[in-house]
């Protein structure tokens, strides 16, 4: 089995899962470096995608950050990619043409033309790093960053300094272990390893967390990370299940990992009224 560990910086009846009270919106930002802010929290909420996706606010976009932190998530999703001027903005696909109209990739324009653009069908704009992430520090939420594609060396560096100065290097963790990372990162960005290093006596395994997809946490696994000081931090993506029973499929996840009791979730936001948070539906979503 194969699960990816980082360091740390239906018709099932929803009613079934009598979600506890997190996810409160309070605006303070989580501290993966403080245990009481961890366990204030269980189980941390990570909106996947950018935020929470309606037909006005789409993935990516500063207005899903907006109602992730309104509707009451700990953190959110960032997928970051290099400009042509190694520079970073928060874009998803590797092509342009499906949300933005425009021919090519991210890496074929430099950051100030591309974020001229809008969202198709909508007012929003490709957001930069910067303005992402200090909307992220204004409402409280912590950062979950996905690099979506490589960069020079002097990119890596821009993302660094943008962290650093957001105030978020308490509360940005990565789902990505690239070695640039390690490298020019002088703040503990918390970045991933795989899971075969908890097979042997690994130092450095302390204080990091697990995140795959949920049907690879079971009693066992999650007993073992949380014997090792890790956390157990599943994801609930749309793509993980089939259409016609996703939501069921979602819910009995959802229900089965909180009674395990892993430390948090990451979810795309046709899930989130599993845990207390509003219904919202999500747009082209056709699962049952």
């Amino acid at each position: 089995m194969r699960f990816s560990i980082g360091f740390l910086v239906l018709l099932v009846p929803i009613s079934v899962l009598n979600p506890p009270a997190f996810g409160q919106g309070s605006g303070e930002l989580i501290a993966f470096s403080n245990p009481e802010s961890l366990a204030s929290r269980t189980p941390i909420l990570i909106a996947h995608r950018g935020g929470v996706i309606t037909a006005t606010a789409p993935e990516c976009s500063l207005a899903a950050i907006r109602l992730a932190g309104q509707d009451g998530y700990d953190m959110v999703e960032l997928d970051i990619q290099a400009t042509k001027d190694n520079l970073a903005v928060v874009f998803h696909d590797r092509n342009l043409e499906e949300d933005a109209g425009k021919k090519g990739r991210v890496s074929d324009y430099d950051r100030d033309e591309l974020i001229q653009w809008p969202l198709l069908g909508t007012e929003e704009k490709i957001p930069t790093l910067e303005q992402a992430l200090s909307l992220c520090r204004e409402i409280g939420l912590g950062v979950m960053l996905d690099f979506k594609t490589e960069g020079a060396e002097n990119y890596y560096r821009h993302v660094h300094d943008a962290i650093r100065d957001a105030g978020l290097h308490e509360s940005t963790i990565t789902i990505t272990s690239r070695k640039a990372i390690r490298e020019f990162f002088m703040i503990d960005l918390k970045s991933p390893i795989w899971f075969r290093v908890l097979d042997g006596d690994d130092p450095l395994s302390k204080g990091r967390y697990a995140f795959d997809r949920a049907s690879a946490f079971d009693r066992e696994r999650i007993e073992e990370l949380h014997s090792r000081g890790l956390l157990a931090i599943p994801a609930l993506n749309t793509f993980h299940y089939p259409p016609e029973t996703n939501l069921r499929d979602a819910a009995r996840d959802a229900e089965r990992l909180l009674e395990l009791g892993v430390d948090g979730f990451q979810i795309d936001s046709v899930y989130q009224h599993f845990f207390g948070l509003p219904r919202r539906p999500l747009p082209g979503f056709e699962g049952e």
